[in-house]
């Protein structure tokens, strides 16, 4: 079978590298295990990030690949909770860029099938990390307000579909003034052009309640995030696509009390956590919330390197490991 290796530290599409490796036998899986053949998995920002920050990977080549999705191929003797043919998630950094993997029963998630393998594989991810981001840095209530910047990922498509089911406003802040009409068209109550400055921020947000900010970009986008925040209100971080540090002003920390916080979903808590999350409370609102996250191109394996420099643009892009 192919899989894809990290082979040190360096440019992604230079140490992402796709090696042959014998296949599983099903004879070999023991009888708690799963053998899959993975078919969908996305290259996310944190799978970028492990090629070029030192010290993330203790030992190289390394298996990689946070999430995805596949079809179960075979089934050890003690296994009940899944069929042979049903198409499952698996595990956050399970190591997904491989066309098998063999893996417990119990940390997989049954997909059903009218949901589409595409936007299955990009849940564990995305759609769970919404969901901690709401429910365990503030006591929000209805009528609250939670304020995000990249307004137009996938991620914030499950922000405001989530906050929305807590009657929560949201404040979604872009780059581009061009894209505004389209995060208002994803339901986001308010949205912000950054470059419109802070003063006409607070101007659109009057009257909130907002005690929640999100940052995933760094920089002078997490500055507008803490302003906009109400006294005692928390900014999170839980990403850092723009390289830039978090730049809060610390007057807005003093006056107004604020607590910066941080959030990674690979601590042990939330891998534990997460297909517990997907399967209680993604899926059963997958079809009713209508979220579609926005896909620029599906690569077969021996497509890596393009799919790798797509990815590193900034794009959402899959790796079908089928092909």
């Amino acid at each position: 079978m192919k899989t894809v290796q990290l082979t040190g530290v360096g440019n992604p599409s230079s140490v992402y590298r796709l090696h042959e490796v014998p296949d599983i036998d099903s004879a070999d899986i023991a009888a708690d295990e799963v053998l899959v053949d993975v078919d969908y998995a996305p290259i996310n920002f944190n799978d970028l990030m492990f090629a070029r920050v030192p010290g993330l990977i203790a030992h190289f080549p390394a298996q990689v690949g946070n999430e995805g999705t596949g079809v179960v191929a075979a089934i050890g003797a003690n296994v009940t909770s899944v069929a042979v043919g049903q198409r499952v998630l698996l595990p956050l950094t399970s190591g997904t860029w491989r066309q098998q993997i063999a893996l417990p029963a119990t940390s997989l998630v049954v997909v059903p099938p009218e949901v589409d393998p595409q936007q299955a594989a990009m849940l564990t991810v995305n759609a769970a990390t919404a969901e901690f981001l709401l429910r365990d840095y503030a006591q929000l209530q209805p009528g609250d307000a939670v304020v995000f910047n990249a307004a137009t990922s996938g991620l914030a498509r499950w922000l405001i579909t989530l906050a929305g089911k807590r009657d929560v406003r949201t404040i979604g802040i872009v780059r581009r003034a061009d894209d505004i009409a389209a995060v208002e068209a994803l339901g986001c109550d308010v949205v912000i052009d950054i470059n419109d400055g802070a003063q006409a921020a607070h101007e659109r947000v009057a009257g909130l309640n907002t005690v929640l900010a999100l940052d995933l970009l760094g920089g002078e986008s997490s500055r507008l995030l803490a302003k906009l925040l109400a006294p005692g209100g928390v900014l999170v971080t839980y990403g850092n696509v723009t390289g830039d540090p978090v730049a809060v002003d610390t007057f807005d920390v003093l006056s107004k009390d604020l607590t910066i916080r941080g959030f990674y979903q690979g601590t042990s808590r939330y891998l534990t956590e997460t297909p517990l999350v997907v399967a209680q409370t993604i899926l059963p609102i997958l079809d009713s919330s209508k979220v579609v996250q926005p896909i620029a191109a599906v690569y077969p394996l021996r497509e890596l390197t393009s799919a790798i420099e797509h990815a590193a643009s900034g794009a959402r892009v899959l790796l079908d490991l089928g092909r």
